[in-house]
């Protein structure tokens, strides 16, 4: 009986050692499947901005963006990854990848874009109601097949 007693707790003690390493194992793995760069403001006024291509604004009628691999259109050999902007500010920001507008950032927020493993220009802009504004990037970021690039903007 004391054997069997004896051998349960070191089979216990067993499956909770390899639960442990399981996790921090999957958490590892997590982690390694992103790659952060971060981005301090630039506070400019009133100057042309040679790093917009396409700014917000409404939607053209004829327009058909393809939709990307994770969200239903053709599949690549490979795989994508993802863009990840994580906005460290108390403002609304306008994201620019290759100079084209993506979307908006709120306050405190996050904006997740599929792409295909390449070489991105980032480039984030407020605007404030006194004319002035600030601007983050740009910054050219490599996401990687399969990957989550977080690009995160600072005050």
């Amino acid at each position: 009986m004391k054997r069997a007693l004896v051998f349960v707790s070191i089979l216990a003690v067993v499956v909770a050692c390899l639960a442990l390493m399981s996790t921090s194992v999957t958490a590892k793995q997590r982690q390694q499947s992103r790659i952060m760069t971060k981005a301090m403001v630039v506070r400019e006024r009133g100057t042309e901005d040679t790093h917009i291509k396409t700014p917000a604004g409404p939607n053209k009628v004829n327009a058909r963006t393809p939709a990307p691999a994770g969200k239903g259109g053709p599949r690549r050999r490979g795989g994508t990854g993802r863009i990840h902007v994580d906005n460290h500010t108390p403002w609304y920001i306008e994201i620019f990848v290759d100079g084209n507008y993506t979307g908006t950032v709120g306050p405190w927020g996050d904006l997740y874009r599929y792409a295909d493993p390449a070489s991105y220009e980032m480039y984030g802009k407020a605007n404030f109601d006194d004319g002035s504004e600030r601007t983050w990037g740009p910054r050219t970021i490599e996401v990687p097949e399969g990957r989550t690039m977080t690009w995160e903007l600072d005050e």
